[in-house]
């Protein structure tokens, strides 16, 4: 489907200094191009949930478009979470080895992201007891909210927590935004402009690799209402530091659109 437009035009008013963009493997090859030919992003991340995601994946590795990027792909989204579809933590690992080593064997090059967790469930035993896999993860992603005005930092302990457990591991940080609050009453861009900005500089001491508020890219009209206002206050305040990755990790280098094997059929 084609990004929504608001999406674009929030991509215009983030320019120039935006050199990092999340995205879906479902996004169509032209619009990938789109995007590289008006962000040239220096990193990418991409989330992969299932085998028709990783089938398009690799569609857009052998098109070679994001090769002057370096691409992590998150294996899947917060498998700790109820609402999505791991019966068990046993049932997440066997599915991320399977995905990870379709990735590695599909899109040499391209690395491994372990995915954000839901702050709310169990985080810290999740990533105790997936100690292996985060190891052995190119990156660490993190999911981090909050819905107490002025309070953009209120789950920032738990970040350093996180980096204090993988010490040495790149952080991404896949998901950020305001939730809402207990009311569920939409703020506009130019309350919540400040508090990213605050976020963003916060994250940037801690040498967070990259930041991608999670309401850019939603198009869930759930999270429009209680979240950002997409207005140019707010995008001006993420256009200065929220998507600023600098060049951390190697990059992809050239993708051979023969290399690799098609595996067959692809299930995880």
């Amino acid at each position: 489907a084609p990004i929504p437009e608001r999406y674009w035009h929030l991509m215009r008013l983030l320019l120039p200094g935006v050199r990092a963009v999340k995205g879906f493997s479902y996004y169509q090859l032209p619009v990938w191009q789109q995007i590289v030919n008006i962000m040239h992003p220096r990193l990418v991340v991409i989330r992969l949930n299932d085998e028709e995601d990783l089938r398009q994946l690799v569609a857009l590795y052998r098109a070679n478009i994001l090769d002057g990027s370096t691409v992590y792909v998150e294996l899947f989204n917060e498998p700790n979470h109820p609402v999505e579809r791991f019966v068990t933590l046993a049932d997440f690992r066997a599915r991320y080895l399977a995905a990870a080593a379709y990735v590695h064997n599909l899109c040499p090059g391209w690395l491994i992201c372990f995915p954000g967790l839901s702050p709310g469930f169990d985080m810290f035993g999740w990533l105790g007891r997936c100690e292996d896999l985060v190891e052995s993860a190119d990156a660490l992603g993190w999911h981090t909210y909050y819905n107490v005005t002025g309070n953009p930092l209120m789950q920032g302990d738990l970040l350093l927590r996180g980096q204090s457990a993988f010490p040495g591991k790149p952080l991404l940080v896949t998901e950020f935004c305001y939730t809402g609050g207990e009311s569920g009453a939409p703020r506009p861009g130019r309350e919540l402009a400040p508090e990213y900005d605050e976020a963003m500089h916060w994250f940037a001491q801690q040498g967070v690799a990259a930041v991608f508020p999670f309401l850019l890219e939603s198009d869930d009209p759930h999270w429009h209402e209680v979240g950002e206002v997409f207005d140019e206050d707010l995008a001006r305040a993420i256009g200065s530091l929220v998507i600023s990755s600098g060049d951390n990790g190697p990059g992809s280098g050239s993708n051979d659109s023969n290399s690799g094997s098609n595996g067959g059929t692809m299930s995880f």
